[in-house]
């Protein structure tokens, strides 16, 4: 893995301009698939300094659905950093250095105490020849690393040793000018696969990248062969990548937990929770797919 890891500026908060969808937000996640769950911790704040979060135990629940707790509306003020981030129960702390992360979560039906470090430099889509798409954000930095601490719910308590990841986004998020997308992320032990691939304004860019042995390059091309249930939930897949570095890339994924997150009064996200591998190697993975309500509802019909 690489050991230098260069800090970089767009870790801190962004001046989000005028415009009313502009937003800037944070996420951060890991999957435990011997456990049968996924973590994931997700909190926005808009341009009039409101706040909000969404945290999830995916498969947490005793029949396999998904722990969801949601809290919106907190005001914080306009120089309020996330060095020291607070949105209900959600803290985040982030080093001097933007190296790392404690997240803090202290929900009714679970609890967190999580520390993240990266084992690659950012990665930022404005990096793409053609740069971030402009309804998506002003750019978006993603990064793959690990995660130690422990987890609470259902009485248990669960330590947490293990490779996730974490992004940030800042700029306007036009959730209706998304045709689709396939957003997805994959780590292991010694490796990471994150691919953005997305439709909108009469283009289909895919941007991400491929980390191991050591050295993180961008992706040129990225094939998918995906299946799904009567739902329209992703429930296997394979991803084919060419980085730019000359190498070729598999990932597979199974999924063992969903969750639909109805983003938008037009539009909606299918979340699956993977095992996954990179080029035979075991870890994790998340598939996060944005369908227009309508078009998934003419599926969905079709199905039955």
């Amino acid at each position: 893995m690489t050991t230098a890891i260069a800090p970089h500026p767009d870790s801190r908060r962004h001046d989000l301009g005028d415009d009313p969808l502009g937003r800037e937000s944070l996420l951060y996640m890991f999957q435990l698939p011997d456990q049968g769950i996924g973590l994931a911790f997700y909190t926005w704040v808009t341009r009039d300094h409101k706040t909000g979060y969404g945290a999830w135990v995916y498969g947490g629940n005793p029949d396999g659905s998904s722990i969801f707790e949601h809290r919106d509306g907190a005001s914080v003020a306009p120089d309020a950093g996330f060095d020291d981030w607070q949105a209900f129960d959600l803290s985040i702390s982030l080093s001097p250095d933007s190296l790392s992360s404690t997240v803090k979560f202290t929900g009714e039906s679970f609890q967190a105490d999580l520390e993240f470090t990266p084992f690659h430099d950012a990665f930022l889509y404005s990096s793409h020849p053609r740069g971030c798409p402009p309804y998506f954000a002003t750019d978006r930095l993603e990064q793959s690393g690990t995660y130690r601490g422990t987890l609470r719910f259902n009485g248990q308590e669960i330590p947490v040793d293990t490779t996730g990841h974490h992004d940030h986004s800042w700029g306007v998020r036009d959730w209706e000018a998304i045709q689709h997308y396939k957003w997805f992320e994959a780590t292991t032990a010694d490796s990471a696969v994150h691919v953005l691939d997305i439709s909108g304004l009469g283009t289909n860019p895919q941007m991400g990248y491929v980390h191991k042995d050591g050295l993180t390059s961008p992706i040129k091309t990225a094939e998918w062969d995906v299946d799904y249930d009567a739902a329209n939930f992703q429930t296997a897949l394979r991803l084919d990548v060419e980085d730019h570095a000359g190498r070729q890339t598999t990932v597979t994924g199974t999924t063992y937990a969903t969750f639909e997150f109805p983003v938008g009064p037009k539009t909606t996200l299918l979340d699956a929770v993977l095992r996954a591998e990179i080029d035979g190697e075991p870890g994790g993975g998340f598939a996060d797919w944005l369908w227009p309500k309508d078009y998934l509802e003419h599926l969905r019909a079709r199905a039955k």
